[in-house]
């Protein structure tokens, strides 16, 4: 969603328990939103601490990160279940 300054706007997550991998949507650039509208930038960085924050205390990582070029550009972040015996080290 993007807001008439053709920022892109945080939204609540659906709220459902999470398949073994998801995506986390991000501002593909965040400066420009940050120079642009720091009240926004600000509900960006709560809005991704917050998803994040329960992913992780969930047993969530990330393995990967995607960006989409297109014409309004996106990015987001790939979160997966990781079991503790796949992350010990050997």
């Amino acid at each position: 969603m993007w807001n008439d300054r053709d920022l892109p706007v945080c939204h609540d997550p659906i709220v459902a328990p999470p398949p073994d991998r998801f995506l986390v949507e991000l501002p593909a650039d965040f400066q420009t939103i940050r120079r642009a509208d720091n009240a926004l930038a600000m509900a960006w960085r709560l809005h991704l601490r917050s998803i994040c924050e329960t992913a992780f205390a969930s047993g969530f990582t990330v393995i990967d990160y995607v960006h989409d070029p297109g014409q309004q550009a996106r990015s987001f972040y790939v979160m997966q279940r990781i079991d503790s015996s796949e992350s010990a080290l050997s």
